[in-house]
């Protein structure tokens, strides 16, 4: 699974660049794995241009096989959650 983790203020284009990338990629491989959103709180999460985007919780993430951590205004108070 490819988890795309986001938090308040995250940079939207952070997040679905690499998600449409993968997205595409998935049309032209056999077995491509899956997409999920993840962040600390499920549910939706709101960047910093004020789109929600609703992610998994942490703990319901299988296998991560790659983590693409998104970025923007919000990435500083994001580093220091526990």
């Amino acid at each position: 699974m490819i988890g795309v983790l986001i938090f308040p203020d995250f940079q939207l284009l952070d997040a679905a660049g690499p998600i449409s990338a993968f997205e595409i990629a998935a049309r032209f491989a056999d077995g491509a794995p899956a997409i999920r959103t993840l962040a600390v709180t499920p549910g939706p999460v709101r960047s910093s241009s004020g789109i929600e985007v609703v992610a998994r919780g942490l703990k319901a993430a299988s296998a991560i096989t790659t983590l693409i951590v998104a970025g923007g205004e919000g990435v500083r108070q994001a580093a220091i959650c526990e």
